[in-house]
């Protein structure tokens, strides 16, 4: 009864100068990665907030996003602008097609949809540890040979990080 239009398949040519918005945005939607935005959620927004809110879906030009209480999402609203230029330098192709944010807040809906996407900060030793300071001390002769004192605390930290994220029992 009622067909489905199919943008794609018309050539540039038979659209005449431009495509019209609503075709530009169906190419943008059908070209996003998504799922890579969620994956980014975490550098975008920073931890705290990545374990709060979580990218929803896409329409007319507005990313909808779910937060876990209405509270997170009028702090996100106040970063709009932020986070819409974050987003663009991630993703170059959502920089001009990305004009909104918009939120919906449900704290047991959230719980169900995030838990197969947010993932836990990397854990972290605490420097007084006894493993952190190993760690430390074997990075320190290991870099002893780095003149320059910035770098070598930079290939340390660098060193600790790795060390880290490979440790199973880092807490």
């Amino acid at each position: 009864m009622w067909k489905k239009l199919e943008f794609n398949s018309v050539s540039p040519a038979l659209r005449g100068e431009g495509a019209s918005p609503h075709e530009e945005w169906q190419r943008f939607v059908e070209g996003f990665d998504f799922f890579g935005l969620i994956e980014a959620w975490r550098e975008i927004v920073g931890d705290m907030m990545a374990e709060q809110s979580l990218p929803l879906r896409l329409k007319n030009r507005t990313l909808f996003i779910l937060t876990k209480h209405p509270a997170f999402a009028e702090r996100l609203k106040f970063m709009e602008k932020l986070l819409l230029q974050k987003i663009g330098e991630r993703f170059p192709e959502a920089s001009h097609m990305l004009e909104h944010l918009a939120f919906e807040s449900n704290e047991s809906f959230f719980k169900e949809k995030a838990k197969t996407f947010i993932k836990p900060p990397p854990p972290k030793l605490h420097p007084q540890s006894p493993l952190y300071k190993k760690l430390r001390q074997e990075a320190e002769v290991l870099f002893a040979t780095v003149e320059n004192i910035e770098e070598r605390e930079q290939w340390i930290s660098l060193y600790l990080q790795m060390a880290q994220t490979n440790n199973p029992h880092s807490t």
